[in-house]
């Protein structure tokens, strides 16, 4: 059970979930798809700043059970505000338009080529802030694993796992 939890954080903050968002090409793509993807980032630089640790496993079969873990993450909330305003100033330093004047633009071609150097931007600046996040907050959460193949497996994907930090 202790390998699959390891293995499952492992694959959830790989470095190479951000560098795959940077590489999609959004031309085209629904608004909300780019969002998605910006939150993908955002939590996979979340996952990766942050420290798990097996409390306890409780055994509810042999083929299911609980795990409580410890986690330590980085505290951002006071410091959200500052890193999407150094977002927004260092999108105008290489576009030189605002975020306001890129929502203005009517052609969607051209406002997604932009959107999309944002959620780039933003990205870049969070993962710079929050390795540089002094303070840290705990909290213990409870995930399940379950026996498939004579193999544990964890349920939760990345958004229940940050649920469950976050709440």
């Amino acid at each position: 059970i202790e390998k699959a939890v390891k293995e499952k954080i492992k694959y959830l903050s790989r470095k190479e979930i951000l560098n795959e968002i940077f590489d999609i090409n959004f031309n085209g793509t629904e608004e909300d798809t780019v969002i998605l993807a910006m939150l993908r980032g955002i939590m996979n630089v979340a996952m990766r700043n942050s420290e798990f640790e097996i409390k306890e496993i409780e055994y509810i079969s042999e083929t299911e059970a609980n795990v409580k873990l410890k986690v330590k993450y980085p505290d951002i909330d006071k410091d959200e505000n500052k890193i999407f305003k150094k977002a927004e100033e260092n999108f105008k330093k290489k576009t030189g338009l605002t975020i306001e004047q890129v929502q203005m633009i009517e052609s969607e071609k051209e406002k997604m080529k932009y959107v999309m150097e944002s959620v780039k931007i933003i990205l870049q600046t969070f993962e710079e802030e929050v390795s540089k996040a002094r303070r840290t907050l705990d909290t213990e959460i409870e995930i399940s694993v379950e026996k498939k193949q004579n193999k544990w497996i964890v349920l939760e994907d990345v958004l229940e796992f940050m649920e469950k930090i976050y709440d």
